[in-house]
């Protein structure tokens, strides 16, 4: 139902209070049942945890790929990514990226610019 235990906790308790029950598509029985308890409880925490440990796979990625300047997959105004997958300046947009203005009137003061 959410990736935060206890948002799920309070969610669960609302849709009580309210007077619905709720039904899981996994097939646990919506009883009282102390064992109903213990496996929603069990459910909760394991969708908690693969978010959590999901997360933190995709942020050590993310460092990994920064650290060696490798390309996570998005294009960078100005960088293209090369054979060995590191961003390469790329010769149509470099020279807008490196600092010159994209305005009429900047782009005829960058070097290489065609009104130059």
């Amino acid at each position: 139902m959410g990736r935060n235990v206890m948002d799920v906790f309070a969610a669960q308790q609302m849709i009580r209070a309210a007077g619905c029950r709720i039904h899981y598509i996994e097939g646990i029985d919506p009883s009282d049942d102390p064992d109903t308890f213990v496996t929603q409880l069990l459910m909760n925490g394991m969708a908690a945890y693969y978010s959590q440990n999901f997360s933190l796979n995709i942020r050590r990625r993310a460092n990994y790929n920064a650290e060696r300047a490798l390309s996570s997959g998005r294009r960078i105004f100005g960088f293209m990514t090369g054979k060995d997958k590191r961003y390469e300046p790329d010769s149509r947009t470099a020279r807008w990226s490196s600092g010159c203005s994209m305005t009429r009137h900047g782009a005829n003061r960058c070097k290489g610019s065609p009104t130059s």
